[in-house]
This record gives C-alpha cells, sequence and structure tokens, in this order.
C-alpha cells in the first residue's frame, strides 16, 4: 500500500495537530532512505523514500541511531535540528509534503514512487538532497546543491480540491475513454484506490468507459463531492486494510470495497503499525529464507557424507569372505603353490560345501596369500564399521536437521527463529520444562500473571498474547503483570485497577500511598535487541494512580 494524495492529507492534519511549533530535539538516519526527526514533547516525524514504502507520518516507534550520521543527516542537523516546525503543508492535492522551520527553511518530502526524494532547502536554494540528481539521471530536472528548488514537471493537472461540480461534470463529459484513466490525467491525487472506491459508490463498473450518461457521471461527482468537504474539513476516519484475516494496507477512510477494515484514531498510526508489522513480517521472511538455506545446505552436505559412506560399504560388500577365504587357503596349504593365480576349493563354511575358486597373488607364497586375505578382512571390517558409525551419525543429523527445518516453516516470531539459529538441540529443549509462572485471580474471574524476577518477566512477555492487558509499575523496578484475555473482549475495570495495584505492590515504590502504574496491550510492550533480561518498552499507554495493595494469594 502506498501514500495517495488523500493519505497524505490526513497525515499532514496529523502533523499539524502535533508538532507545529515543537522543536526538533535530534535528527538521524537509521536506514539508506529513511531521515527521524527527534521532537521534543511530540511523537517521531518519519520521513522515508525506501522502494515501495514512500512515507512521512508520526510514529512512536524507536529507531537506531547510526554513529556516523551520512552527508545528507549531517546537513540536516546543520541546518534544521534546535529549530522549532513552524508548518507543514501539502503543494495542491500531489504527493509533496513541505516542512517549513525559521530562517526561509524548508524540507521538501516528494512522493513519487522511483522519483521520490527528500530536498533540503533555503531561501529557495537547493542545499542538499538524499538523492542528487544530475543530468546523467534525468534530462527533465536537476537536484543539486546552488540550483533554484523547483517543482516536479508533473504539475499540469486540475486540482480537485479547488474546481466545482459543474467544472468536473463538464470535464468528464468532454473526455473519451476509460474513465478511470480520464480521472488520473485530468486530476490530481487520483490515485488507482480512490478512483475504485468512487466508481463503486457511483455505482459504475470499474472498466466504464465512453459514452458516458450525464446521470451516471453526476453520481460520480456528487460521491466526489462528499470527500472533498470531508478532505477541507479534516474530518478523516483513518482504517487499516485486511484481506482474510491478513494486513494489506491502509487509507484515509473506511472503504466500500472488499477489504476488512480496522479503525484507528489517526492517519499516523495506521501507517506506523502497518509499517511496523509488515517489517516484522518481512524480517521474519527473510531470517526463515536464510535459516531455510543454511539448513538445506547442511542436510545437503550429511546426504553426500550418507550417499558416500553407504557407496563405500557397498564396495567392501561381506568382508566376511575374506576371513573365510583366509582360513580355506590356511586349512588347504598343501594344495596351494606359490606362482598360481587361483584355487578352488571346498568351501566348508557353506551348508551346502559348494566349492570356491578363490583368486592367488603369483608372487606370494600359501601362508602369504592367507595373510593378506586376513589383512584385508581386519582392514574391511574395521572400515565397515568406522562406515556404519557415519551412516548413523549422518542419519542422526539429517533427523535434526528436518526437524529443525520443520520448525523454521511453523515459526511466527523472530525469537523462535533466533532461538533454532543458535543451535540447540531440539530433543533437549522439548524435554525442558518452562518454569510456571505466579498466577492469581481477581475479582471477576480473570487470570492475572505476575513475574518476581527479570527471567519470568522474560517469560511472561512471550508466553502472553497481543491483546492480553501488560501493566508495570511507571519509572521504577517491578513485576510485569499480565491479564489473560482468554478470548473475552472486555476486560472490567475492576480487574484492570486490582491488576494495577498488584503493579504498585511489586514494586520498588511499594512504600508510596499513591503509585502511578501504565497498562496497554501486550502487543505494544517490545523487547529491544541486545536488551539486558526483562527490560521492554511499550507505547499507547494509560496511566492508574492507586494505592499498593496484592490479590490474595501472592507470595
Amino acid at each position: 500500500m502506498k501514500v495517495d494524495s488523500l493519505v497524505l492529507s490526513a497525515i499532514i492534519k496529523d502533523i499539524k495537530e502535533n508538532c507545529l511549533n515543537k522543536r526538533v530535539d535530534n535528527i538521524y538516519q537509521p536506514f539508506p532512505h529513511t531521515i527521524l526527526f527527534s521532537m521534543v514533547l511530540s511523537e517521531d516525524i518519519i520521513l522515508s523514500i525506501e522502494p515501495n514504502n514512500e512515507r512521512i507520518h508520526l510514529t512512536d516507534k524507536k529507531y537506531q541511531n547510526p554513529p556516523s550520521p551520512p552527508s545528507f543527516c549531517s546537513q540536516l542537523r546543520k541546518y534544521i535540528r534546535g529549530s522549532f516546525l513552524k508548518d507543514v503543508e501539502q503543494i495542491e492535492w500531489e504527493r509533496i509534503a513541505i516542512l517549513h522551520f525559521p530562517q526561509n527553511v524548508q524540507l521538501v518530502v516528494e512522493i513519487m514512487g522511483r522519483h521520490s526524494n527528500i530536498i533540503l532547502v533555503k531561501d529557495g536554494e537547493i542545499k542538499g538532497a538524499l538523492k542528487l540528481i544530475d543530468e546523467t539521471k534525468s534530462s527533465k530536472r536537476r537536484v543539486l546543491p546552488g540550483l533554484p528548488y523547483q517543482l516536479p514537471p508533473t504539475m499540469g493537472r486540475k486540482n480537485p480540491l479547488t474546481i466545482g461540480a459543474d467544472e468536473m461534470l463538464n470535464d468528464l463529459l468532454n473526455s473519451e475513454g476509460q474513465l478511470s484513466k480520464i480521472l488520473q490525467n485530468l486530476y490530481q491525487g487520483m490515485s488507482p484506490f480512490l478512483i475504485n472506491e468512487l466508481l463503486l459508490r457511483a455505482e459504475l463498473p470499474l472498466d466504464a468507459s465512453s459514452p458516458f450518461g450525464e446521470k451516471e457521471l453526476s453520481r460520480l461527482v456528487a460521491c466526489w463531492e462528499e470527500f472533498k468537504e470531508k478532505i477541507k474539513s479534516g474530518d478523516f476516519k483513518p482504517v487499516l486494510l485486511k484481506k482474510e484475516g491478513k494486513l494489506v494496507g491502509y487509507w484515509a477512510f473506511p472503504t466500500i470495497q472488499d477489504y476488512e477494515i480496522e479503525e484507528r484514531k489517526n492517519m499516523s498510526e495506521a501507517i506506523d503499525e502497518f509499517h511496523y508489522l509488515k517489517l516484522q513480517e518481512t524480517t521474519l521472511l527473510t531470517m526463515k529464507e536464510q535459516l531455510k538455506e543454511e539448513l538445506r545446505g547442511q542436510i545437503e552436505k550429511w546426504q553426500k557424507v550418507k550417499e558416500n559412506c553407504e557407496k563405500a560399504l557397498k564396495e567392501w560388500g561381506n568382508v566376511e569372505r575374506y576371513y573365510e577365504m583366509g582360513s580355506l587357503i590356511l586349512a588347504n596349504l598343501r594344495l596351494v603353490r606359490k606362482g598360481m593365480e587361483s584355487i578352488t576349493l571346498e568351501n566348508f563354511f557353506d551348508d551346502q560345501r559348494r566349492k570356491i575358486t578363490i583368486p592367488l597373488s603369483k608372487e606370494l607364497n600359501p601362508q602369504q596369500n592367507a595373510d593378506k586375505y586376513f589383512q584385508l578382512y581386519r582392514k574391511g571390517k574395521k572400515a565397515v564399521e568406522e562406515l556404519n558409525a557415519r551412516i548413523k551419525k549422518a542419519e542422526e543429523e539429517l533427523k535434526t536437521l528436518t526437524e529443525r527445518y520443520e520448525m523454521v516453516e511453523k515459526c511466527q516470531s523472530i525469537e523462535e527463529l533466533e532461538a533454532i539459529r543458535e543451535g540447540k538441540e531440539i530433543k533437549k529443549e522439548r524435554a525442558k520444562k518452562e518454569p510456571s509462572l505466579p498466577t492469581v485471580r481477581s475479582s471477576d474471574g480473570f487470570i492475572i500473571q505476575y513475574g518476581k524476577n527479570a527471567r519470568q518477566n522474560e517469560l511472561l512477555l512471550k508466553s502472553s498474547s497481543p491483546d492480553d492487558i501488560w501493566l508495570h509499575a511507571r519509572g521504577v523496578k517491578g513485576a510485569h503483570i499480565v491479564i489473560k484475555r482468554e478470548g473475552k473482549k472486555e476486560v472490567p475495570f475492576r480487574t484492570i485497577k486490582e491488576a494495577a495495584q498488584l503493579a504498585a505492590y511489586l514494586s520498588s515504590a511499594r512504600g508510596s500511598s499513591v503509585v502511578p502504574v501504565d497498562w496497554t496491550l501486550r502487543k505494544y510492550v517490545r523487547k529491544p535487541k541486545k536488551s539486558e533480561k526483562g527490560f521492554v518498552i511499550y507505547s499507547r499507554e494509560k496511566t492508574l494512580m492507586v494505592e499498593p495493595a496484592p490479590i490474595e494469594g501472592v507470595m
């Protein structure tokens, strides 16, 4: 899902409401095409032109600050860090946002697919850009330091927010071709998703083509007028879009297209959640493929070891025959002569006493020929034992690797994959008994679990479900608390309060008369990489002021 003009309008509203006249505390570049503005007393602003993920919005997610800032990041710090955001605007109804700072400094975010860019401008002059464009990259527009900033050369279409219904109807009546393409070519911001929405609301086929009836087009224009009024008034109702339960996108309004929708409080929250979950999903898939590739390589190696051993075992055949031939020669020394190439003897190892022809070395005497076969027997027996042991080892490794491969296929979290990557013995892992968590029940019958140490806190985080309620005393050391939802939609306030009182009671602020306790859904709690056991960060929390108190059964 990509940011269209409608979504950008909703994002601009979010930034205006939350960030105007707020100071930029720091600027860093966590990824090659992503800039993060750390704001004081506000959520941060993320600006990204990562391919297929171009966007600008507020975020409460934390990103790493690389130790050495890239050159463009250094420029942004020079001109913008410490400044206050004075204004943010959308250019007409294009996917271009401009952030205004003091001393006539602007940051232009152009969201235009592969032509997307973030450009630093002062007094109308380009000071730097995330992607510098010279004449070898574009014959239409250069983006280089020292040149005046110019808008992209695609600004010739009408702004549908500024024209009246009569003008739009007249435009459409006088156009020929497929209606969706006409809308895209005539007006700014008409994304395929928006056009499909308008056509469906107007009860027109998605592939409608000229000639058009005035009645049908009037319905289409009326649908647009409804959207236009909501856009101008800022009456957005952002949603996440799902297909068969799987997250696929977001939009600024509920849609009548074939999607399941989940409302969010603002556009930034919807986009932030979508990209965070998609990043987790992409990371999980990438890690899965990498680990599966590694496991496939190891499986192929051990399969080859097994095949080679089986081939060598087949070449040795029945090594007992060497012992038998040596014994037969010894038993018939009087019949064997030096210089003979072979001898046929009655085989007393055979129940039917059938004769056997034994090859001989002409240069060896009878005793030496016998010894040669005994040496082959000893060598072969040892080789067969080693080959069988190697085959058994290969089969054990193949079984373990195959089990790990199947586990990787079923993995639903990065933590599970990392555990498998560490090479822990599967049988041992299964045999381990997970430590139990202290558990009590609220007055309403809800299960409440808590951790008395860092290890239990860690386990509680891993074992709880995304929609469980997580609590912790604010700003002090203490136990993690989880209220198990167990499929129940609502948790009574009394249960939340009892769990909050327990969190306060199990914290270092236990002696205080009133303790602030934060609570949020478990899915908004995460453990940063390489952090200490039990350490987490969380978002979208609410705070209760409660008196510390245990629940019956707490030890």
